[in-house]
């Protein structure tokens, strides 16, 4: 049985959003390929020291402190580095020979250290990061924020450079390997498309009349798409509930969503309850400001939702739009909302090969060959 050291930003258990979801169910598909994973991750935030209920005896799971003193933002390193420089990750990754997948930009810091010179590493590019938290910084309103977000993407920009020590990179879009490719000619890309639950449905979904938005809502790109909602579309339609999901709403927020009669605030779901709110939306409503990447909700969305109302920057260099309503003013979105709310969902979606985890996992493994 093959083994490969696995290097996640953040536990991936449970997968309750975008970044994480990829990481879980590639760990799953690397499972169903026939590896044994050793997952080397942090538990911060209060997110649960527990495996994914996929691993097996055979694997192992092993936490690390991630520093979050303000003092890790002094560093020249990218605060998202360097807080999670752990003393004891070198030593564990040490005991074998075996190939290294790092998750993010997030994971590298190790990436260059002369130990691991002959070791076949890998680095999942979820985001070209300085164009993330630039477009972070554009959307963010509170002013220590933004200059934080901005001094990220500087730095983020200068540690780059850490990439030309991989092996291979794996975008995650086909702009963004283009990017990669560009940029470290020397190092071989390969667009990888994100991994999720590409389960269907038991049942048809869409069975009641709601709107759904579902994101991380400590994240300032949701925090505004969240607002937009409730202040400019959702008076559009008076009679369409709206519900917004997603973790750690501000108290702000919240009453915000409780001045407008049509829009419920469900914070926190746990993953059944966020199954369930998905399954029964007739309508879901996905937003973004930034084209990067390829955003997992999006793929989670139209394989288990039912109709899809987004905006053009969410579906922008995926292909995917001839499955989703695409509009982007207020107005739009709001009409496109109106047709599809009324419109009972009868099929169930085909999605590309490129888009079915047990087809895309061969490309890992066919990389994993080389070793």
């Amino acid at each position: 049985m093959s083994h490969i050291h696995v290097i996640s930003f953040q536990n991936p258990a449970p997968p309750d959003y975008g970044g994480v979801i990829d990481v879980y169910y590639k760990l799953k598909a690397l499972k169903e390929a026939g590896f044994r994973i050793t997952l080397h991750t942090y538990n911060y935030r209060g997110r649960d020291a527990a495996a994914p209920s996929f691993f097996r005896e055979e694997d192992e799971v092993i936490y690390y402190e991630r520093k979050e003193s303000p003092l890790s933002l002094l560093s020249t390193l990218p605060y998202i580095v360097n807080s999670r420089r752990a003393p004891d990750l070198l030593k564990n990754l040490s005991y074998d020979n075996d190939p290294i997948l790092f998750e993010g930009l997030h994971t590298t810091h190790l990436l260059s250290h002369p130990l691991l010179h002959d070791r076949m590493k890998i680095v999942r590019a979820h985001n070209v990061e300085h164009d993330y938290y630039r477009g972070l910084a554009l959307s963010e309103k509170r002013v220590w924020k933004r200059i934080y977000f901005q001094t990220e993407a500087y730095k983020l920009e200068r540690y780059e450079k850490v990439l030309r020590h991989s092996d291979f990179i794996c975008a995650i879009s086909e702009k963004e390997k283009e990017y990669f490719e560009r940029a470290y000619p020397e190092v071989k890309t390969i667009f990888l498309p994100g991994f999720y639950d590409d389960s269907s449905p038991e049942e048809l979904p869409g069975g009641k009349g709601y709107v759904l938005y579902q994101g991380s809502l400590d994240v300032s790109e949701n925090i505004s798409a969240a607002e937009r909602i409730i202040n400019h579309i959702a008076p559009l339609l008076h009679d369409v509930e709206f519900v917004i999901a997603g973790r750690n709403p501000s108290e702000e927020l919240m009453e915000k969503a409780k001045m407008t009669y049509n829009v419920r605030l469900i914070a926190n779901p746990d993953n059944e309850e966020f199954s369930k709110l998905l399954n029964q939306a007739r309508v879901n409503l996905l937003l973004t400001e930034q084209a990067t990447g390829v955003k997992l909700k999006l793929l989670h969305a139209l394989c288990r939702g039912a109709h899809l109302v987004v905006n053009s920057k969410m579906v922008e260099g995926t292909g995917l739009e001839k499955y989703c309503v695409v509009a982007d003013s207020d107005e739009e979105l709001a009409n496109a909302i109106r047709l599809k709310i009324e419109e009972p969902f009868l099929n169930f979606r085909i999605l590309p090969d490129r888009y079915i985890n047990s087809i895309n996992i061969r490309s890992l493994k066919k990389i994993l060959d080389f070793k």
